[in-house]
């Protein structure tokens, strides 16, 4: 097992997050797949199989003592780190000016603080890491005030992402450590249920914005991410640094 890669995934226990730890486990990879809660985590379990390259913990990244923990697990068992994906986020509904300070405090801890300062533990492992690389999980309601990205908090703290990938990127490059960024469109996932909206709802929604904003004619499924995290993962992206990349059906050029 010493020749695998070693993969990280925050959020890797639901969502996205689970497709990409799924795509990194097909293609050898040693994967921690970070989750929130012990629900998400015996899903994930049941997701994985028997497969005894992946460790599931579970904690709450905004928490300083949950990281240092989940670092040393990492340090303990493989004292490297290749691959980082920063794919842990929370949506909480609708939002703009009248939008609850405390609640954008919550989104800004989640999808910005917490994934810097993760990067940031995490960072003397990519060192030592072979080919190592950071791959932040964005959203392409960072790219324009779309009127269907509903959440002014969620398209900041996005936005957010993407400004310290490109900042990291030229950071870190001459340590050959590489960040990219991937923006989803609308993916099939249930961050939108954790935000309160009814499951009748969100399908009914899912089928209109399909048509709406993603010329393709379908929305996203957690693969379709996993593909491109695995592509900025591999040596085919050597050459790839700072890019914001969007995988989003069309969605932003609707």
């Amino acid at each position: 097992m010493s020749d695998l890669r070693i993969a990280c995934v925050s959020g890797g226990t639901s969502g996205i997050g689970r497709g990409i730890v799924q795509q990194l486990l097909s293609e050898e990879y040693f994967v921690f797949a970070l989750g929130l809660g012990e629900e998400h985590a015996e899903e994930a379990s049941g997701a994985f199989g028997d497969s005894q390259r992946v460790e599931i913990l579970t904690g709450d990244l905004c928490d300083a003592e949950i990281r240092s923990r989940i670092v040393d697990s990492i340090q303990e068992r493989y004292g490297r780190l290749d691959v980082l994906v920063n794919s842990a986020g929370v949506y909480l509904g609708s939002g703009g000016i009248s939008e609850p300070v405390e609640r954008w405090q919550r989104i800004l801890d989640v999808n910005l603080v917490s994934l810097f300062a993760f990067t940031q533990d995490c960072y003397p492992l990519l060192k030592k890491g072979t080919e190592p690389s950071i791959i932040n999980i964005s959203s392409v309601c960072s790219l324009a005030p779309y009127s269907t990205c509903t959440s002014t908090s969620y398209s900041v703290s996005k936005a957010g992402v993407d400004m310290l990938t490109k900042r990291l990127a030229q950071e870190l490059a001459p340590q050959g450590i590489r960040v990219n960024a991937i923006n989803p469109g609308v993916v099939t996932s249930n961050i939108w249920q954790k935000a309160g909206t009814k499951k009748e709802d969100y399908l009914r929604w899912k089928k209109e914005i399909a048509h709406l904003k993603h010329p393709l004619g379908r929305t996203g499924e957690p693969e379709d991410i996993a593909h491109a995290v695995a592509f900025l993962a591999s040596p085919k992206a050597q050459w790839i640094t700072g890019a914001i990349i969007s995988v989003d059906g069309g969605y932003s050029v609707a």
